[in-house]
């Protein structure tokens, strides 16, 4: 067996890689690209693994068993460690709902497809990203699948020669890349999570271990001062410049891959940033790496869980740092032990079947005993059917509210009611409806994460775009008398609104200057977790079940809505008496405090059925205030 020859740079740029994510993750805005830190991770993976592959492949002594053998060894333990700590805590603090979800996402990592499951979940009006313990294995399971073909393929191609094999891997890579691109803007979720539009990047570094099994990049060390520090500028500027609106894994995903692929080739000794890379700190940290990624997610979704408000980002501080030592511990006793030689290599499959195995039937049986539902009080089960609510009817989806990768073509007749005010916005303006019908007639123009904003590019949503000019279009024809439009304002930047907003004012006004403009405020969010999962676990702190009152408030994530509003009312207040602005907030909060509960059909319901999208009572509820604020 060939040993590979240590670069204390790469562990350097693991630490490079780690870092972001976990400050991404905890949600701190100047890391607001600190995704890329996985495709970091895929580069730097590619280019070890194929290093080691193609070395013991040229030596004649390549063992795919010992090659999974190692595998086994460096992901297993670690990973077995954390999905264990996890239980207790998840058993203890998850809904059963969640609690189903986390079982799930056991047993789909035992059988290293968490990627399949989470792209399968990633659905609009799914559980959050953020509430998912170990929603980060999805990377583990695209490695993984892709060592499973890998491998494989250069063992049995290696007789092709050199030339063949790379001309082989580069149409792989042209078709991954290129079906990433088509997918970023047609298949988001899919292309996010999958091996066929992630494989490519793997690559980047598997071409790199390729090139230096022959090559010494550059003898300048001009050459490489350069070549690295453009590697180093490329991942840095992914980190601070990309957000969660870039498409990804788009071409976009070539800056921090390219800037990897040049890290790795050009970091040579007597260049800066290997003697950066190459410091203490950078190591060690890159050292425990696996384990600070195995942990970060863990940690903080299971206290958002637990938080019966926002998690403070102090908070969210502390566990970040709090991370660190926990993956120095798992590195320094699970992590360095099983991938020693003091763990005799007979046992290394039988104890990764069993271990495998276990955590299948474990997840297996939470899922078969619907997350222990029984176990909760009557009250705890009729606040979470709300969980389940039949928004599809109410918000008329794929007719009048349509998903974000559908275009404008799919609205039907039946959106327009003749001589009808037009409701005009993304999802919460389609939470809107159920409410505004009740009262009037209304033409239902909306999409998924499409905010009634003419001339912003949602990049994740290009289509939105499209749909922005179809329903201009039907206003310059039809001049309704009255628009509202309405969105998640808070879910867009305060730049593309007031750029925005302005121009779909003024283009409305252009078309008709009697058409009455109502640009209505943000709804109250209850958290990630929904309305109904806080009410449920109220009850857990505050175990006395009293009864629900109509018009009861309770603590709201408003966050920065009130800010918004003013940002909304200063805007809307520069075209005079052409538009109006109505805030929601301060019609149905004090404080922090807001509506909670709302009369429906003589029963009192939760105003919402998960963080803010409305339910009909809520929807009639806030309609009236809506209208009445209108008139006045």
């Amino acid at each position: 067996m060939i040993t590979l020859k240590y670069r204390p740079e790469i562990d350097g740029l693991r630490a490079l890689a780690v870092v972001p994510v976990i400050f991404f993750h905890a949600g701190f805005k100047e890391f607001r690209g600190g995704f890329v830190g996985v495709d970091i991770f895929f580069v730097i993976s590619g280019y070890l693994i194929t290093t080691i592959i193609i070395n013991e492949l040229d030596a004649g002594n390549f063992s795919i068993i010992r090659f999974y053998e190692r595998r086994a060894r460096r992901i297993l333990p670690a990973l077995f460690f954390v999905m264990l700590a996890c239980l207790p805590f998840s058993w203890a603090w998850l809904m059963p709902r969640d609690l189903v979800d986390f079982a799930k996402s056991i047993v789909s990592v035992s059988t290293f497809s968490s990627n399949i499951l989470f792209w399968r979940q990633s659905g609009y009006f799914d559980t959050a990203a953020e509430l998912k313990p170990l929603l980060h294995t999805w990377s583990l399971a695209v490695e993984e699948q892709y060592y499973i073909l890998f491998p494989l393929f250069l063992m049995f191609s290696w007789r092709l020669g050199r030339r063949n094999i790379l001309a082989l891997l580069a149409i792989a890579f042209c078709l991954s890349l290129g079906l990433a691109q088509w997918g970023a803007y047609n298949k988001p979720s899919a292309t996010f999570y999958l091996l066929l539009t992630r494989g490519w990047e793997l690559l980047v570094g598997g071409f790199c271990a390729f090139y230096l099994r022959k090559h010494a990049v550059s003898a300048s060390p001009v050459a490489n001062n350069i070549g690295s520090s453009l590697g180093f500028a490329l991942i840095v500027s992914s980190i601070y410049f990309f957000d969660k609106q870039t498409p990804f894994p788009s071409l976009y995903a070539l800056v921090p891959t390219l800037g990897t692929a040049l890290v790795i080739l050009y970091t040579v000794s007597g260049t800066g940033l290997h003697r950066l890379l190459s410091t203490r700190v950078f190591v060690g940290v890159g050292l425990i790496s696996y384990s600070a990624y195995l942990w970060h997610q863990p940690l903080f979704a299971i206290v958002r869980h637990r938080s019966l408000t926002e998690v403070p980002i102090s908070l969210m501080a502390v566990l970040c740092v709090l991370t660190f030592p926990l993956a120095y511990l798992c590195w320094r006793f699970v992590e360095k032990p099983f991938r020693g030689t003091s763990f005799p290599s007979r046992y290394v499959f039988p104890t990764s079947v069993v271990g495998l195995a276990a955590f299948c039937a474990t997840g297996l049986w939470i899922i078969f005993n619907d997350g222990f539902e029984r176990n909760l009080t009557p009250y705890q089960k009729n606040i979470l059917t709300f969980e389940n609510y039949p928004r599809q009817a109410y918000y008329r989806e794929g007719s009048c509210f349509l998903w974000a990768e559908q275009k404008a073509d799919v609205y039907k007749d039946q959106c327009i009611a003749p001589n009808a005010p037009l409701l005009w916005g993304d999802s919460h303006a389609a939470a809107l409806y159920p409410g505004l019908s009740q009262h009037q007639a209304i033409t239902q123009y909306t999409a998924g994460s499409c905010p009634p904003l003419i001339g912003v590019n949602i990049r994740s949503h290009p289509n939105c775009t499209e749909i922005n000019d179809f329903v201009m279009r039907f206003v310059s024809r039809e001049k309704p008398h009255t628009i509202y439009l309405h969105a998640t304002w808070t879910h867009y930047s305060p730049e593309d609104i007031s750029n925005g907003l302005q121009k779909t004012i003024a283009a409305i006004i252009d078309e008709s200057p009697s058409i009455r403009i109502v640009v209505i405020g943000g709804v109250p969010q209850w958290g990630p977790q929904g309305l109904p999962s806080l009410l449920a676990r109220m009850s857990w702190v505050f175990p006395k079940e009293t009864p629900l009152i109509a018009g009861q408030k309770l603590v709201s994530r408003l966050g920065k809505a009130r800010e918004f509003d003013r940002l909304l009312a200063e805007i809307v207040n520069g075209f005079a008496a052409n538009a109006k602005f109505v805030s929601l907030i301060d019609a149905l909060c004090d404080q922090d405090a807001c509506v909670a509960f709302v009369d429906e059909d003589r029963h009192v319901v939760p105003i919402s059925w998960d963080y803010g999208h409305l339910t009909k009572g809520g929807s009639v509820y806030i309609s009236g205030i809506l209208l009445d604020r209108v008139e006045r």
